[in-house]
């Protein structure tokens, strides 16, 4: 593998977790346009809570929201691993 080859898998595994950083905070923050931004509108998605795509995970995180009121986003651990 070719450092130019590393170099560009390390800024793709930085871009993927600040995005999932981005979106963890905008549902704990309501930012549900920011939220739909952070994905591809037809991305399959799949939680302990959710199936299906984009678009409506950010839609029923709205929904959730309104309903639940004290749901934070545990952010722990992200861990990121490229096939290449």
């Amino acid at each position: 593998m070719t450092d130019l080859t590393r170099l560009q898998g390390a800024a793709d595994k930085l871009e993927i977790i600040e995005n999932s950083a981005t979106s963890f905070c905008c549902r704990d923050t309501g930012d549900w346009d920011r939220l739909a931004a952070c994905f591809d509108p037809q991305a399959p998605i799949t939680t302990s809570w959710f199936k299906g795509t984009a678009r409506e995970f950010a839609e029923q995180s709205k929904n959730r929201s309104e309903e639940h009121t004290s749901e934070l986003q545990s952010l722990a651990y992200l861990v990121c691993r490229l096939l290449l």
